[in-house]
């Protein structure tokens, strides 16, 4: 596939921190193809964060699958790269249990607050010149599986902003 040589395959000497927040299939998968396609000419550097979001996985309302399916596919994860880390392949998996106390300070410091009214002022929402706001909306769709979900509950607030 000529697209993908010229992407990836070009980079070439250089330390690499691919991070993932997600435990959802397929985009955990990707991140390793990601991961191990970049260290056979690269030094990389592979970190999970999901424990430090409000959703890494489709379980959301299910509390005793989301604490158990997180750490059994991060742990997959792991031993995944471990696998394929040798001599052609140089991979280094980032244990993050020491950003815990650093993650729940920054935590603190920050005030969330959102604006949003209805899915129109959601959905025009910009970062940088990009139009964030639709991807943002349907991910809010098919996460509450509601096409309408404003108002948001305290509860859909608490989960989306942790306050």
């Amino acid at each position: 596939m000529e697209f993908t040589q010229s992407t990836l395959d070009k980079i070439c000497d250089k330390k690499i921190l691919v991070i993932s927040f997600t435990a959802m299939t397929p985009h955990l998968e990707t991140s390793l193809e990601i991961t191990r396609r970049l260290s056979v000419r690269n030094n990389v550097s592979y970190a999970h964060l999901g424990k430090y979001v409000t959703r890494p996985t489709m379980y959301s309302k299910l509390l005793l699958k989301r604490k158990f399916q997180l750490p059994i596919r991060v742990n997959r994860a792991r031993k995944y790269l471990r696998r394929h880390s040798d001599a052609n392949h140089n991979i280094r998996w980032i244990n993050t249990h020491n950003l815990d106390n650093l993650f729940s300070s920054i935590k603190s410091q920050l005030n969330y607050s959102y604006a949003f009214n209805d899915l129109t002022q959601l959905m025009n929402i910009n970062f940088k010149n990009y139009n964030i706001g639709v991807g943002v909306s349907s991910t809010i769709i098919t996460d509450l599986a509601d096409p309408d979900p404003f108002p948001l509950s305290e509860k859909i607030v608490y989960e989306i902003f942790g306050v």
